[in-house]
């Protein structure tokens, strides 16, 4: 389904209708004041028949390059590509069910279905070192209890106080939850995002499919952790009073999960590892399962997981066309002048349709494909796009490296470590400039560049001394470039400060206590249900149960 980035542009289209009346009207005109001179010359009604087919012949081409050049304009889209994108890093997002039915006892030891998932999450936890991670709790509404953070220290606290308390919305609303996870990532980041979901499946609001189709439309993927017993259990209800039976709903889970996969596989085929998995808590080894699709392993075989590995994913885009149609009306712009101002045979004409047929399906060579990826991926760079960006210097290695164009490689590495640079993914981008480096046959361009950036990153790492280093190397190779000699003085100033400022004294700063950041944590939660839900209208419907 073709869609438009610009839409509004579109109602532009309709300036043809007056144009068409008015092109009708002057024809009639023009044959009026021919009709007399057609009468007493026969022998010319041919001519003034062909100079009237030659205007109509014209004016359709014109109108349909203005629609087309229109149509270009409004930015229009249709089809899907999988476009590969080199993820570093990993972000995740704990999102907890705190309804009601979590408070079952109904697993190992008597334990809550709420606190075993706190517990199963802390393990998980303490293999997600240099991860960044946020907490969803979720009932009746959502929100963020605790933004994407590297501090685990308060994710600890809060789980040791999960409750269904927390919130004071009834039921239990599980897509909003996942809604909410989205917003904590990063837009245009490297990092790859996760979802890990604790919950039993026991929801009111039936709408946890969409959202997680939105999520995967969003090139997150989930895990779904299915806490309790598949055996009904009896659970107070919000109200105090009542009771209801509850249990874990795997069959339901599993059966979304199965939808959802097998539409991801008909995108992706075999390029990408399942979008969306379900795991039951008490399954034997469930846990490596989660950490190896929120974490990728070292290495094959091994069981530690690592936070900084590269990898390369697969994500849908859709294709934009406005390049195809900016061509057609270049096309029928021209056949306007073609079909007015020149005689050709049916047989010429028929040839002459024929040459843009032509060029579109020559397939250009290997190299000036490389060189043409290389160059979208400096336009999309240019325009603030560096996934795009990441994604068609992909391309172009790829392509670069399957006919040994070493050339095309190495510009198209080094595009990538820039892009990866400007999102701030400097761990990615230091391996690009540095394997870069390494090669004696780099042109002085990119051997320049490499080692400029490499100064860059170890300086914002503050690592001076390195810094210095690698300015000192791009002098080498540039010795007039101004910009090398300022940052190598920078990072000699700071090398100077940092020795000064460890003969001083260092004062300890106090450290924050548990109890105080506990205490931080639940005045905020407290803080954001008191104003969420003060101006809501008071309601008696003891109908639809809290659990």
């Amino acid at each position: 389904m073709i869609s438009f980035a610009r839409p509004l542009f579109l109602y532009l289209i309709l300036l043809l209708i007056p144009a068409i009346v008015f092109f009708r009207h002057f024809s009639k005109k023009m044959i009026k004041a021919f009709g007399n001179f057609s009468e007493r010359k026969k022998e010319n009604a041919d001519f003034v028949n062909n100079i009237f087919s030659r205007l109509k012949n014209r004016t359709f081409c014109w109108c349909l390059a203005y629609m087309m050049l229109i149509i270009a304009i409004a930015q229009p889209f249709y089809g899907t590509r999988t476009v590969p994108v080199q993820k570093n890093g990993s972000a995740v997002s704990f999102v907890f069910d705190i309804s009601y039915s979590m408070s079952a006892k109904d697993m190992p030891m008597s334990a809550s279905r709420l606190s075993y998932a706190a517990a199963y999450a802390y393990q998980i936890l303490e293999k997600m070192q240099e991860t960044s991670v946020s907490v969803i709790l979720t009932k009746g509404t959502s929100f963020v209890a605790i933004p994407q953070t590297n501090d685990f220290n308060s994710i600890y606290t809060l789980l040791q106080k999960l409750s269904p308390n927390l919130i004071s919305a009834p039921g239990s609303d599980i897509a909003s939850g996942i809604d909410c996870a989205l917003q904590t990532f990063l837009a245009k980041t490297a990092q790859t995002a996760s979802i890990i979901l604790f919950t039993d499946g026991d929801e009111t609001q039936s709408s946890l499919k969409d959202a997680l189709q939105k999520a995967l439309d969003n090139g997150v993927s989930i895990t779904i952790v299915g806490v309790g017993s598949t055996t009904a259990s009896s659970v107070l209800t919000g109200d105090g009073i009542q009771y209801a039976e509850t249990a874990l709903q795997e069959e339901k889970i599993k059966n979304i999960c199965a939808q959802l996969q097998k539409k991801e596989k008909k995108l992706f085929t075999s390029k990408d590892e399942e979008k969306i998995l379900y795991v039951n808590a008490q399954e034997p080894a469930s846990a490596v399962k989660v950490l190896h699709r929120a974490l990728p392993l070292k290495n094959a075989g091994e069981t530690s997981f690592e936070s900084g590995t590269t990898q390369t994913f697969y994500e849908i885009q859709q294709v934009p066309r406005h390049n195809l149609f900016l061509f057609l009306a270049l096309c029928f712009f021209a056949a306007g002048f073609v079909t007015s101002e020149l005689r050709f045979s049916k047989k010429i004409m028929q040839i002459f349709c024929l040459l843009p047929m032509l060029v579109l399906f020559n397939s250009c060579s290997k190299n000036t494909e490389a060189a043409f990826k290389i160059f979208s991926g400096v336009i999309e760079w240019g325009q603030g796009n560096y996934q795009n960006a990441a994604a068609s210097f992909i391309d172009a290695r790829q392509t670069a490296d399957s006919i040994q164009y070493e050339t095309a490689a190495n510009y198209a590495q080094y595009g990538l470590g820039v892009t990866y640079l400007m999102q701030g993914e400097t761990v990615a981008a230091f391996e690009k400039f540095d394997s870069l480096s390494k090669d004696s046959t780099l042109v002085e361009q990119l051997r320049f560049g490499t080692v400029y950036n490499c100064g860059i990153i170890a300086y914002q790492g503050g690592n001076y001394e390195e810094a210095a280093e690698y300015f000192k190397k791009a002098l080498l190779v540039d010795s007039n470039n101004i910009h090398a000699k300022i940052n190598l003085e920078l990072s000699n100033n700071q090398i100077l400060l940092r020795s000064k400022a460890a003969e001083q004294e260092i004062i300890p700063v106090q450290e924050t206590t548990d109890s105080t950041v506990q205490d931080i944590i639940f005045s905020v939660i407290k803080e954001n249900e008191q104003n969420q839900w003060k101006n809501q209208p008071k309601t008696n419907d003891s109908s639809v149960l809290d659990y």
